[in-house]
């Protein structure tokens, strides 16, 4: 419970009490809130530890999300989806910040924890890039978003599609934030299964279907553009489904050179993984399409 002690003992006493008020789960101790936050924190703690497995796990996941965006990287990529950046500035720490983003705007949360993953791995092996036309007004309406998951449904097999696009910002050499499209796309991967025990403790096997994720991203500026599944025939496939239902251009983008180092400006970024589960440790392994 590495992460659970760390996420109590540098939360502030007052966003732990919101914590558990907001998530619901009691704690078996009664804690003062208003104690010295030494003792906050170790009450907390000994009273987590008494919690049954369910509850301990829902805060075990919870702490790891938190935590993973407490540190510098995970601070730009918050700032880089909230409108009013104010809020977070009078939050005591990385930590309250997380968590106050966690449990106010779960939504802009989970585009953090995209933005993250995806700007770090920006400009390594699994992603490719494009240059397209600068400055277009993407198409966000309902028609367009179907028709987006209609193509990605048949050129990837995909029964499911979801598809988050929002705006972000990405800070920049030069000390200047650069405004950004981004693209979260979530797909079905094909049936498979799994051990597992049941309720009577037998290890049996279940069915399900993986969800993969896709990360790309726009930027409006004269642009060179970068964009990278597994393959560049993955990429491309992503790539013409979008510019053919949402891009609001008939244009045809050409790809960056193999060597994006002096490219100031990135335009498309597709990585592939199953989501995390509940209960257990982000998972970041690639997976063909």
């Amino acid at each position: 419970m590495v992460s659970v002690t760390s996420f109590i003992r540098n939360m502030p006493a007052s966003s732990l009490q919101a914590y558990f008020h907001h998530t619901g789960i009691e704690l078996p101790t009664e804690v003062d809130w208003e104690a010295p936050e030494p003792e906050v924190a170790r009450v907390t703690l000994r009273a987590v530890d008494e919690l049954d497995d369910e509850a301990r796990a829902r805060i075990v996941n919870d702490a790891e999300r938190v935590s993973a965006l407490a540190d510098d990287a995970g601070q730009t990529a918050l700032y880089s989806v909230i409108d009013d950046r104010t809020v977070l500035d009078d939050l005591a720490n990385g930590h309250a910040r997380s968590l106050w983003m966690f449990l106010n705007e779960p939504v802009r949360f989970r585009h953090a924890e995209e933005v993250r993953y995806t700007d770090e791995r920006r400009r390594g092996r699994s992603w490719d890039g494009f240059i397209g036309e600068p400055n277009l007004d993407l198409r966000r309406d309902e028609a367009s978003i179907d028709a987006f998951k209609t193509a990605l449904r048949d050129r990837f097999a995909s029964n499911n599609i979801h598809i988050d696009i929002f705006g972000r910002y990405r800070p920049t050499f030069d000390g200047e934030d650069c405004e950004l499209v981004q693209i979260a796309i979530y797909r079905e991967g094909l049936l498979d299964d799994f051990l597992a025990f049941d309720d009577a403790g037998t290890l049996v096997r279940r069915a399900r279907r993986p969800v993969f994720e896709a990360a790309m991203t726009y930027e409006p500026a004269p642009a060179s553009s970068k964009s990278s599944p597994t393959t560049a025939r993955a990429a491309r496939r992503w790539f013409a489904s979008w510019r053919a239902t949402c891009w609001g251009s008939s244009s045809r983008a050409k790809r960056c050179p193999s060597a994006p180092t002096t490219s100031r400006f990135c335009f498309i970024l597709s990585i592939f993984r199953p989501t995390r589960r509940m209960g257990s440790s982000p998972s970041r392994s690639s997976s063909c399409v």
